[in-house]
């Protein structure tokens, strides 16, 4: 993924003729709002937009199963520093490659999704080969992201949803259950993708608002606070849910991203909630706080 957004970066960067091409948009008038704070889309909501994106990977279940799969606290630090420096590099490439897009291809896109493919297909920007490759790593990429989210989703269906119904049962026959689930949830899947009801940018926003608003303050608080239970966690959910529905249909939202006020939401309700319950007891942040 790092090479591929070195590639895309460098490639579309060369077809506008270098760094410096963002100038002509600056002074053109009908662009120079794009590099106001206040313009069409505020700073502050595309702040929103980049922090939804990111806030999937602190929150997503398929992330933490890595981060408790590390093998001790030297792994834990190591992780944390090439994550958040191979995501810092990667959002720095990748973000600035619409204005430089709009250098490139002049008469403009009006369907964000299509502006890496425009690209890609353009046969100026970049060579067959790294077109191939691009094209491999975004599938790739897709793929990665799919299989573990069907995996999480079907193991989930049934153990927490059908498990608790039915009772617990054969291991045989719940991996057998499971595995129809990861059919029929990749089947949903499919025939969403035939007509979907969104933009891969505006669906992709979507959902990590979505699992911020519902499960960051249940895992950060959770991990370092010793207060919180299940009605605290679901209180949080229903609340985060709310805002976050609620609040494009209010003015302001134009300016604020809606994944701000539903977080603060969540983490307000979760912890007004949590001091109105006893610690619950936890051996491991007993220990922690022993240190």
């Amino acid at each position: 993924m790092i090479v591929a957004a070195v590639l895309l970066f460098g490639g579309t960067v060369r077809a506008a003729g270098g760094l410096g091409a963002l100038s002509a948009l600056r002074t053109d008038p009908a662009t120079a709002t794009l590099f106001e704070w206040n313009g069409p889309q505020p700073f502050i909501f595309t702040l929103g937009v980049l922090m939804a994106g990111t806030a999937k990977f602190v929150t997503e279940p398929r992330q933490l199963s890595r981060f408790y799969a590390l093998q001790d606290e030297r792994a834990r630090r190591v992780g944390t520093w090439v994550s958040t420096a191979s995501f810092a590099l990667v959002y720095s490439l990748l973000v600035p490659i619409g204005l430089y897009a709009r250098v490139v291809i002049p008469e403009g896109i009006t369907d964000t999704d299509q502006v890496a493919p425009s690209l890609l297909t353009s046969g100026d920007v970049f060579a067959p080969g790294v077109t191939a490759f691009l094209l491999l790593a975004m599938v790739a990429a897709a793929m990665s992201s799919l299989d573990s989210v069907l995996l999480v989703v079907a193991a989930t269906t049934e153990r927490d949803i059908v498990g608790v119904l039915r009772g617990a049962g054969e291991e045989s026959s719940e991996l057998s259950r499971t595995r129809l689930w990861v059919a029929g949830f990749a089947l949903a899947t499919a025939l969403v993708a035939l007509r979907p009801p969104g933009g891969i940018v505006a669906l992709t926003v979507l959902s990590g608002s979505l699992y911020a608003a519902c499960f960051a303050p249940a895992i950060l608080l959770g991990l370092w606070w010793r207060r919180g239970d299940g009605s605290s966690v679901l209180a949080s959910i229903i609340v985060g849910v709310l805002v976050l529905l609620v609040w494009p249909q209010i003015p302001v939202a134009r300016t604020i991203h809606q994944i701000f006020p539903a977080v603060a939401a969540s983490v307000g309700v979760y912890w007004l909630v949590a001091r109105q319950r006893q610690i619950v007891a936890n051996p491991k942040l007993d220990r922690l706080f022993a240190r």
